[in-house]
């Protein structure tokens, strides 16, 4: 999951020092004929990027779980849960969130880990 997420961010993303950015290469290099196709792929690649984000802080939360059920109560017991922190918003608030697998997605999780 972290390979695939890390390999779609990539394909479109520049660097600035030590931070990775995404391109908005829809209008990159001025005029852009294919304005409308490209904008449509970089939205596309920034909601597949943001589910994938998600997702891997989802398993990471079910996995810490998992560790404090079955081996060490007092693994990641400091920080507690992996949040995502969205923004800044018009207001320059920032909202974080915190994303758990339910109970029917757990269902499809590797029993062997419970």
């Amino acid at each position: 999951m972290l390979h695939r997420a890390s390999q779609n961010f990539l394909k479109h993303c520049e660097r600035d020092g030590d931070r990775l950015f995404p391109y908005r290469f829809y209008k990159a290099d001025g005029w852009n004929d294919n304005y409308d196709r490209d904008l449509n792929k970089y939205t596309e690649w920034i909601d597949e990027c943001h589910s994938l984000v998600k997702e891997a802080t989802k398993a990471a939360n079910w996995f810490a779980d998992v560790v404090r059920v079955s081996i060490n109560p007092m693994f990641f017991t400091e920080k507690d849960k992996f949040l995502i922190e969205h923004g800044p918003f018009e207001d320059l608030t920032f909202h974080l969130e915190l994303l758990e697998y339910s109970e029917d997605e757990k269902k499809d999780l590797p029993d062997s880990l419970m």
